[in-house]
C-alpha cells in the first residue's frame, strides 16, 4: 500500500483513499474494541467495574501508544471503556472509535486541499468543532442517563487489588491477549 509521508499526506486515487480510511479508521477500531472492551474489560467485570475499566485502559495505553507519544491511549481507553460500561454495547464504542480515528485523516485531507496560511486555522477549527460536539454529546448522554459517573460494583468477593490483579493477569482472555 501507499506509504503516507508529510510530502504525500493523501492517497492519490479514490480507491486507495477508501482502502486507507478502512485500514486506519475501521479495522483498527473494530480490532481494538473487540480486544480491549469486548474481551479484557468484559472478562474483568466480575471483579469490579472500576477495576476492569482502569485495567483495560492501562492495557490500551501500553499496547496502542508509548509514553513518549503521550497518554492519549490510556485516556481514550478510559473514555471508550466508560461508554462500554454505561451502554453495554460494543457497537456504540466501535462507532465512537471510528469517529475518533477518522478525525486525523479528515484534517490531513483538508490541509492538503486548502494549503497555505489558512491550513492551521482550518485544523484548529475542525478540532474545536469536534471537541464541542463531543462535549455536547457527553452532556446529552449524562442528562439521558442518570448517575452517569457512578459505575456499578459487581464485586462478589472481597479480594484486595493485588489479588484481583494477579487473578486477572492469569485469566484465559488475558493470556490470549498477551
Amino acid at each position: 500500500l501507499l506509504e503516507l509521508t508529510p510530502g504525500n499526506p493523501v492517497p492519490p486515487s479514490m480507491a486507495a483513499y477508501i482502502l486507507y480510511l478502512f485500514r486506519v479508521a475501521v479495522a483498527a477500531a473494530v480490532l481494538d474494541e473487540i480486544l480491549f472492551r469486548g474481551i479484557i474489560l468484559q472478562s474483568l467485570r466480575r471483579h469490579d467495574d472500576a477495576f476492569a475499566l482502569l485495567f483495560s485502559a492501562i492495557c490500551t495505553g501500553l499496547v496502542r501508544y508509548t509514553l513518549t507519544n503521550d497518554l492519549s491511549g490510556f485516556v481514550m481507553g478510559l473514555v471508550f471503556g466508560y461508554f462500554f460500561l454505561r451502554t453495554n454495547s460494543l457497537s456504540t464504542v466501535i462507532c465512537c472509535h471510528i469517529a475518533a480515528n477518522l478525525l486525523t485523516p479528515f484534517i490531513s485531507t483538508l490541509q492538503h486541499i486548502i494549503s497555505g496560511p489558512y491550513s492551521s486555522v482550518i485544523r484548529w477549527s475542525v478540532l474545536l468543532v469536534a471537541i464541542a460536539a463531543g462535549l455536547v454529546g457527553f452532556a446529552l448522554f449524562c442528562r439521558w442517563n442518570r448517575n452517569a459517573f457512578i459505575l456499578s460494583t459487581n464485586s462478589r468477593d472481597s479480594l484486595s487489588f493485588r489479588s484481583r490483579l494477579t487473578i486477572s493477569l492469569l485469566t484465559l482472555p488475558m493470556v490470549g491477549a498477551v
